[in-house]
């Protein structure tokens, strides 16, 4: 593994919009600057390169680490004690739970790992609710290899493994390009037709919190994702992990108490997203952290793994799970050693 510099395409903005990467340059809050040099959330400047062996590393420990946190949600399922420390709703309980028993289908995933190529893939969240970066991953770098690397590979399936998913739920899959209807979280049908499927980028957890919450309750519409990938995208679930599976190797020792921790470690807010409040920490000493509005959340301690390093840069991988199989890796990179939803998108590519 390793970071290799590019010139990028001179009309790179224009190709990767066709795609449908609009947000290239930046992709957050008006005024936040992304992490890039330049300027850009999308950058092929640089490109990460693996070997067909660290492919099949990263994706065998995909599979393992997705088939460990079902067994740990069903575990949990079964808890009112560790349900009480996810912080689920009680009268969302017997939902969430007999979604999961009930083996609802879901669509997709997102795993993020430290791997340095050298030690063995580390599992730092799982983004399994309202996962995000399906463009850059499925499209914007596959696109990219096409043109500037024609002949090379790449661990990316993401695409066809999507829209063979759909099908197999029998959800509507469409291809870019089409219409489908898009309403606001808060509105209804314009026609007064019930909603039968419900694809989401709204996070269970906010939703019940909601006034319109419970009327989700007992509902037999298809959602995407289902409710009780409330347990898998619950920061709460790594130390459940690491209770069932110690010493794993695709594991980091985490805990709900912080005097469990040793040395560097992050702590992080249990349903934090895009790597908001989020710390590192060595000891009593801050080395590093980042703002935003879960402050005041239940947390969790995890020991820092060590990331890849080059040209300042400390890279995280994004490794998917279509259905229940991986399905492609995307990476991304900061000088901070925390990534955001500000961090830069890089491709890849394998070499034999």
């Amino acid at each position: 593994m390793f970071r290799m510099a590019q010139v990028p395409r001179p009309d790179w903005q224009a190709k990767v919009e066709a795609v449908g990467l609009t947000f290239h340059t930046d992709c957050t809050q008006p005024g936040v600057a992304p992490a890039g040099d330049d300027g850009s959330y999308w950058n092929e400047a640089a490109a990460y390169v693996f070997t067909d062996v660290e492919a099949d590393t990263i994706r065998d420990a995909t599979a393992a680490l997705h088939v460990m946190c079902l067994q740990a949600a069903h575990h949990v399922a079964e808890r009112d004690d560790l349900l009480d420390l996810f912080g689920i709703p009680p009268s969302w309980r017997s939902f969430v739970c007999a979604s999961l028993r009930r083996g609802d289908p879901s669509l997709y995933g997102r795993l993020d790992l430290a791997y340095d190529g050298a030690g063995p893939p580390r599992l730092l969240e799982y983004n399994a609710d309202t996962p995000t970066s399906l463009i850059e991953s499925a499209a914007a770098q596959w696109h990219w290899l096409a043109e500037v690397h024609p002949g090379q590979d790449q661990f990316n399936p993401l695409h066809e493994r999507l829209i063979d998913r759909l099908r197999a739920i029998g959800a509507m899959a469409r291809q870019p390009g089409t219409a489908l209807p898009v309403l606001h979280v808060s509105s209804v049908d314009d026609d007064g037709e019930p909603i039968r499927a419900w694809f989401k980028l709204y996070p269970w957890e906010w939703a019940a919190q909601d006034a319109f919450g419970a009327h989700l309750l007992g509902q037999d519409m298809l959602v995407l994702e289902p409710a009780w990938k409330m347990l898998l995208s619950n920061k709460a679930l790594l130390p459940v992990l690491w209770r069932l599976f110690p010493g794993h190797p695709n594991l980091l020792p985490a805990s709900f108490d912080e005097a469990d921790m040793d040395g560097r470690y992050v702590t992080k807010p249990i349903l934090s997203r895009e790597g908001a409040n989020v710390a590192l920490r060595d000891g009593t000493c801050t080395l590093a952290e980042t703002g935003g509005s879960y402050g005041d959340a239940r947390r969790i301690y995890q020991q820092a793994a060590p990331l890849f390093q080059a040209a300042g840069r400390h890279a995280v991988l994004g490794s998917w799970v279509v259905g229940d199989a991986p399905a492609g890796i995307i990476v991304r990179e900061d000088r901070s050693p925390i990534i955001t939803n500000a961090s830069q998108v890089v491709p890849h590519l394998i070499e034999p």
